[in-house]
């Protein structure tokens, strides 16, 4: 039940590609369970939609963040307090950052979207076994980390913080599913601002793009 101190994100998951339906229901899931935790109740939209053209960086064999994050920055605005996520099944790289090796995840900081990458997150891409439940956990702590990021939070030096920085993949199984008490509590004011108080911003705004990985 809604309170008049609960905030009401709205969260919009758009998935380029091939759908993943099972990843898609785990996260919308994870995603409501996620910021309950932090006084908010969240509303999840799901959309698909084709992979964005001319993406592919042909020397690196890996696609562009940016196109993603332009597309997700006009993406339905209707309700000013709408933030979005977008989820590629392809490797990512950061055209604002180009000298990092790849990216698990760019967000705009303060702003309203951000894009994960599901491909460095699957174990088979390291040459081990499919584990979906493996996959899945990456893929909810990876959203959370960019979606904290859209709501306020810098990277923690807590290495089990969902919003400690990931260098490899290693640093992403290490951390929980959720904030340090630190930054829990910081979340909170967030949320409460974005979803209570619904502050409206220009597309694309915020404190830049913050990608996350080397």
């Amino acid at each position: 039940m809604q309170t008049e101190d609960t905030a009401r994100l709205e969260l919009h998951l758009v998935v380029f590609g091939r759908p993943q339906a099972r990843l898609e229901r785990h996260l919308e899931a994870g995603l409501r369970d996620a910021f309950s935790a932090s006084g908010a109740t969240t509303d999840v939209y799901l959309s698909h939609y084709a992979q964005i053209a001319g993406t592919l960086d042909e020397g690196r064999q890996q696609h562009s963040s940016g196109p993603f994050l332009h597309f997700l920055d006009v993406f339905n605005p209707n309700e000013p307090n709408s933030i979005k996520l977008g989820v590629i099944d392809e490797d990512l790289y950061s055209d604002s950052h180009p000298s990092l090796n790849f990216i698990f995840g760019e967000a705009r900081v303060g702003g309203d979207s951000c894009v994960i990458s599901t491909t460095r997150l699957d174990p088979r891409f390291y040459g081990l076994p499919h584990n979906e439940r493996l996959f899945h956990a990456r893929a909810l702590k990876e959203a959370v980390h960019e979606l904290g990021h859209v709501l306020g939070l810098a990277h923690c030096a807590d290495a089990q913080c969902i919003m400690h920085f990931s260098n490899c993949i290693e640093d992403t199984d290490i951390k929980r599913a959720q904030p340090c008490d630190a930054c829990a509590e910081k979340l909170r004011g967030c949320v409460k601002r974005r979803g209570k108080f619904r502050v409206t911003r220009a597309p694309g705004s915020g404190q830049g793009s913050r990608p996350c990985s080397s």
